[in-house]
């Protein structure tokens, strides 16, 4: 190996890559270290993960001409499908894209049974 040193271990050495570049939310690279020919990555919790938060909210499905509607109860979100399951799946989407909005969190009307009935009115 004429001409070339081989490389020493520097732990003052930073490389810094979101590592969703790596597929890998929430953490990154703070540290590497070379060492001969072998590189070590540290990888690091940089960012507060959000803590996934359950909350249980009644829906209620019905037929409307071709669709099955999926309606939540507890805020004003929709939603639709071909089938039952499809307007379950669509209306846990919607729910969950509705909350993505923290500030909405605070008008969940809290429903604890639910009735349904049935009535004529004159109109």
């Amino acid at each position: 190996m004429t001409g070339k040193r081989p490389l020493k271990s520097n732990p003052n050495i930073k490389l810094h890559i979101p590592a969703t570049d790596l597929g890998l939310p929430g953490l990154e690279i703070v540290r590497m270290r070379v060492a001969g020919y072998s590189i070590e990555l540290y990888l690091e919790q940089k960012y507060n993960m959000k803590r996934e938060e359950k909350m249980t909210l009644k829906y209620i499905i019905y037929k409307d001409e071709k669709y099955f509607v999926a309606q939540c109860l507890n805020v004003d979100v929709s939603s639709f499908g071909e089938t039952i399951q499809e307007a379950q799946e669509n209306i846990k989407e919607a729910l969950e894209l509705y909350f993505e909005d923290e500030e909405r969190k605070k008008e969940v009307i809290q429903i604890d049974e639910v009735l349904f009935g049935e009535t004529v009115v004159n109109v």
